[in-house]
C-alpha cells in the first residue's frame, strides 16, 4: 500500500481531523467536570461511542489508506505537545495505523471498517497504560508537572487489574456501538447514491 493522497483529500482529512480533535477536547472537559477522577479513564470509552460519525463520514469521503493514521495522529501529536507521560501518545499512531491497514487490506468490508474503528478507538488508551506498567515513572512526571499528594492517590485509587478490563471491554462495547451508528449514518445520510456501497 502506498499514500496517493491528493491535496483536496488531504484538505478533507484536515477538516474532519480538526472536527475530531473538538470533540474529544469537549469530550474531556465534560467527563472531568462531571465525573472527577474517573472521567479520565471512560474518556476513552466515551469517545469511542460518540465520535463513529466523524470517522465513516470522512472513510466515507476519502475511502484511502492513510487517512486514518493522519485522523489517528491528531491526538498523538496533541499529547505529545502539550506534556502528557512520554510514550503515552503512541497508541494513537500504532492503532492508527493499524486500522488504516485492516480497512485497506484486500476488498472494503463493512465487518472490516467496523474492526478498523475498534481498533482507532483504542488510540486514546495511551494516556492510561502509564499509570498500570510505569507506575513509578508516571508519579514521578506528575510531580514534575505540580500535581499535589492529593491528586495522585486520587488517581491511582482506581489503578486496579479489574479496572483496567472494565476500560478495555467499555472500548470495546462502545467502540462496536458508536461504529455502527457511524455506518448507519452514512448510510442514511451521506452516500451520494443512498444505497449501501460494502457488503
Amino acid at each position: 500500500m502506498k499514500l496517493n493522497l491528493s491535496t483536496k483529500d488531504l484538505i478533507t482529512t484536515g477538516v474532519f481531523s480538526g472536527l475530531y480533535f473538538v470533540i474529544v477536547t469537549i469530550i474531556t472537559f465534560s467527563c472531568m467536570f462531571l465525573l472527577p477522577g474517573l472521567g479520565n479513564f471512560l474518556l476513552p470509552s466515551v469517545c469511542a461511542l460518540l465520535v463513529g460519525p466523524i470517522y465513516f463520514v470522512l472513510l466515507d469521503r476519502v475511502p484511502k489508506f492513510g487517512v486514518i493514521t493522519i485522523l489517528s495522529s491528531v491526538m498523538g501529536v496533541f499529547m505529545l505537545l502539550t506534556g502528557h507521560f512520554p510514550l503515552s501518545f503512541i497508541p494513537n499512531f500504532l492503532f492508527g495505523i493499524l486500522a488504516d491497514c485492516l480497512t485497506h487490506i484486500g476488498s472494503r468490508k463493512k465487518i472490516k471498517d467496523l474492526a478498523g474503528y475498534i481498533l482507532f478507538s483504542f488510540g486514546l488508551i495511551g494516556p492510561l497504560l502509564p499509570l498500570w506498567f510505569m507506575k513509578n515513572q508516571y508519579i514521578n512526571d506528575l510531580v514534575r508537572r505540580g500535581k499535589d499528594t492529593a491528586y495522585i492517590d486520587q488517581t491511582f485509587s482506581y489503578v486496579t487489574n479489574s479496572f483496567l478490563i472494565i476500560i478495555i471491554l467499555l472500548i470495546l462495547l462502545l467502540s462496536i456501538v458508536g461504529g455502527l451508528y457511524g455506518q448507519k449514518m452514512v448510510k442514511k445520510h451521506f452516500n451520494k447514491d443512498g444505497q449501501e456501497c460494502l457488503d
